[in-house]
């Protein structure tokens, strides 16, 4: 790394630290938008859950300097980091809750992940991808799935924002509808939510009354 890069993205980030300082009056500190993905086979089984995670500047920014500072190579650097948050995650059940019909369904090790930065002319942002093989496979017939992705303790807020970041991919014989119903926290829920500074991490559960619910309904066609 050249004394002149060394320089450059530390001014960088004195700007992107000044201005993450000013926003850890509030809760969450960091954000993630958020793509998820449902895979239906011909049987109208649930097979695969995609995810997309993309994190905000601040956090893309800071950890793209310090991959490079510390590794030198960026492919190589975010495979490590990508290792260490699936181990982390998954204590967590990967911060994501499948429910068929009301009933909890654990979700496996990913299949595959991957940690990667892409370039969209405002900065480069860090997406990472997760691949869930679901076996055996649900069977959906009259039944609805419910998906959500939340931080427990609403320290990273996790949004989709809109219905086009959900897709569905099925059979042509597969009818599917999906809905995103936004969270609807009471006002002394966020009241105590904005409240929390940066140093207060006993707040686990917080996180499920920020949660977007993905419902999803699929049947045969006759």
């Amino acid at each position: 790394m050249t004394l002149q890069f060394r320089i450059f993205m530390s001014l960088v980030l004195s700007v992107l630290l000044a201005c993450y300082a000013s926003l850890t009056s509030a809760h969450p500190h960091n954000w993630i938008d958020l793509k998820s993905g449902f895979t239906i086979n011909s049987q109208n089984r649930l097979t695969q859950i995609k995810q997309t995670w993309k994190f905000d500047i601040y956090y893309s920014m800071i950890t793209l300097a310090d991959v490079l500072n510390e590794h030198k190579n960026e492919e190589k650097g975010l495979n490590i980091i990508a290792r260490k948050m699936i181990t982390d995650l998954a204590d967590y059940n990967y911060f994501s809750l499948l429910n068929i019909n009301n009933t909890s369904v654990p979700l496996p090790a990913p299949a595959s992940y991957r940690l990667y930065s892409q370039d969209e002319g405002t900065g480069q942002f860090l997406e990472m991808e997760i691949l869930f093989d679901i076996a055996p496979e649900i069977p959906l017939d009259n039944k609805t799935i419910e998906w959500q992705i939340f931080d427990p303790t609403y320290y990273i807020a996790m949004m989709h924002t809109e219905n086009s970041n959900i897709s569905v991919t099925a059979n042509s014989d597969i009818d599917c509808s999906s809905t995103l119903e936004q969270p609807a926290p009471t006002e002394d829920i966020i009241d105590y939510a904005m409240s929390l500074d940066r140093s207060q991490r006993e707040t686990n559960g917080l996180g499920k009354y920020f949660a977007e619910t993905i419902r999803i309904s699929c049947n045969q066609k006759h």
